[in-house]
């Protein structure tokens, strides 16, 4: 008990010799001074009840077998139904054995025997009181356990309600389904996953699993799970976004903890999915047709560990029909009794076989399987996973705003998507009674850069996707059209010469020149590897 300051230790004399308490002053005098020992007296068992009863401090009893009205045997049966830890050494001759044996059995803690030996009645009584001290410690330490356990709930019960888990966000129209869980292997974990709308089309897909285990992981995931959100509400390309989030952990990581993150940005209007892994397993992709492959996992490391990493990112085609599994190593290393891990392959086997049902019941499907083949061990580490199930494609005209006044469209990057294209206009231009002139201006805008985006902005024969947004705010109309083509900047060309011949002008250039004709202002930006052409055009007002 270390640092601990001993208190007067309050003995009960029970006995009905008169002489006794004279005694025992005597003989613990030098003690009782020092107040090691403080003696109460009693003559019988009743008596003894009562002095219990006026002073709840008393913490040792001694006691003798032979009294009037209650004995010591009846005594210790009474102690023992007060709820006090009182601990009862008892008195009596050596012959009398078999009395001391029942109040033995009955609950008392020792035993002294007749014509009393001082020396060991003080060696009983220090044993006694060592004993009562051991039993405080223990009911100490089990009240800071009991403390601590009630806070690892609370916390537990907190980081769980941080994931989000209302999976019925996905409307039907969305052609999504997602499913996900984080079961701790302890109270708290380091696991998380997430998702989240970055805007009305891209939804964001996240999962994490940190180094270590407890509360120090807990923490940890926590300010990871933030910052990443923080970021790629940012809109920020997938490895952009794991870059910044590398350097903020990084600086200031004195227990060198890391976490390994998959973070992919799906466009639930093209299927479309932007991805970067940082360390973290590869996710397991399943086609409609039944094909199973593994996510590239590229080169990045996890993060927190190296500050000044640059994150890499990728892209596929989530086609209909399609499903993704995102998951911690805590399920493909989940162990049985003869220390087998559950294994990649089981986990490929379990998905094929659930892949026909819902995000929810693949999911369900996949955790039973790891906890049959657990067959009972302990989970050593956290599991987490998160199913993603591509019903359908969300694809071609949409007006976006719930405002009605703006107006997304995605197309591919074929020639025969301008027919979309136009007819989103055309209801465009009615819904919001735009002039002739205005309607027909934007209608050629838009027919000569999709035209020459698709004609000459790739140079593979992959599919790409080109979003146009139009929105009408206080008389001006603005148009956003994005690519992923190379780099062009369609105003560093110079104007051609419209009064030579046709013979005589070189070829091009008329296209963009009548878009700035029929446009009040074209910019043009490159960033996040995407060509970025604004053009705007004023609503004309009639003079009063």
């Amino acid at each position: 008990m270390v640092g601990a300051v001993r208190v007067t230790m309050k003995i009960l004399v029970v006995d009905d010799e008169p002489q006794l308490e004279r005694l025992i002053r005597q003989r613990f005098r030098r003690k009782i001074r020092e107040k090691k020992y403080d003696f109460v007296f009693a003559v019988d068992g009743v008596h003894a009840l009562d002095k219990i009863e006026q002073d709840p401090g008393i913490e040792i009893v001694l006691s003798d077998i032979n009294m009037p009205r209650m004995d010591g045997l009846t005594l210790v049966s009474k102690l023992n139904e007060i709820d006090a830890p009182i601990k009862t050494v008892m008195v009596s001759a050596y012959s009398d054995m078999s009395n001391i044996r029942t109040a033995m059995n009955r609950g008392a803690f020792d035993f002294v025997t007749k014509p009393i030996d001082f020396v060991d009645l003080e060696t009983t009584i220090d044993k006694t009181i060592k004993e009562i001290e051991s039993l405080k410690l223990a009911a100490q330490a089990q009240e800071q356990l009991s403390l601590l356990q009630q806070e690892l709930n609370v916390a537990g019960e907190i980081q769980q309600s941080i994931l989000p888990v209302d999976f019925s966000i996905f409307p039907a129209e969305s052609g999504l389904e997602i499913h996900a869980l984080m079961m701790p292997a302890k109270n708290v974990g380091g696991d998380f996953y997430d998702f989240f709308w970055i805007d009305e089309t891209r939804l964001a897909l996240v999962i994490g699993d940190v180094s270590g285990k407890g509360m120090p992981a807990a923490l940890f995931m926590a300010i990871s799970r933030t910052l990443l959100k923080a970021i790629a509400l940012q809109g920020k390309s997938t490895g952009e976004c794991l870059t910044q989030v590398n350097h903020l952990l990084s600086l200031d990581n004195p227990k060198s903890m890391f976490v390994t993150v998959f973070y992919g940005v799906l466009d639930t209007l093209s299927g479309h999915f932007e991805y970067s892994n940082g360390g973290h397993n590869a996710p397991l992709l399943l086609s409609a047709d039944g094909e199973m492959q593994y996510i590239s996992q590229g080169r990045n490391s996890a993060l927190g560990v190296i500050e000044g990493l640059k994150y890499s990112c990728n892209q596929l085609q989530l086609q209909p029909g399609g499903s993704l599994v995102l998951y911690t190593d805590g399920i493909t290393e989940a162990i049985n009794f003869d220390f087998e891990e559950f294994s990649d392959e089981r986990l490929k086997s379990s998905f094929k076989r659930y892949c026909d049902g819902s995000a929810e019941k693949i999911l369900e499907g996949i955790i039973e399987d790891v906890r049959d083949f657990a067959d009972g061990a302990p989970q050593s580490d956290d599991i987490t996973a998160m199913v993603i199930k591509h019903i359908s494609t969300r694809r071609g005209v949409g007006i976006a705003s719930s405002a009605g006044t703006d107006l997304s469209i995605r197309i591919k990057n074929e020639l025969r998507e301008l027919e979309e294209v136009n007819q989103a206009l055309a209801q465009f231009s009615e819904l919001h009674q735009l002039p002739a002139d205005v309607s027909n201006a934007i209608s050629l805008a838009l027919d000569e850069i999709i035209t020459n985006i698709v004609e000459y902005g790739y140079q593979d024969q992959e599919e790409h996707l080109i979003d146009v947004r139009i929105s009408l705010e206080e008389g001006q109309l603005t148009l956003v059209i994005e690519d992923d083509g190379v780099p062009f900047d369609p105003l560093d060309t110079e104007n051609p010469d419209t009064t030579s011949s046709l013979e005589e002008r070189p070829i091009g250039g008329l296209g963009i020149h009548l878009v700035r004709n029929v446009m009040d202002e074209v910019t043009y930006n490159y960033r996040n590897d995407k060509n970025y052409l604004v053009l705007t055009k004023k609503m004309k007002t009639e003079e009063p």
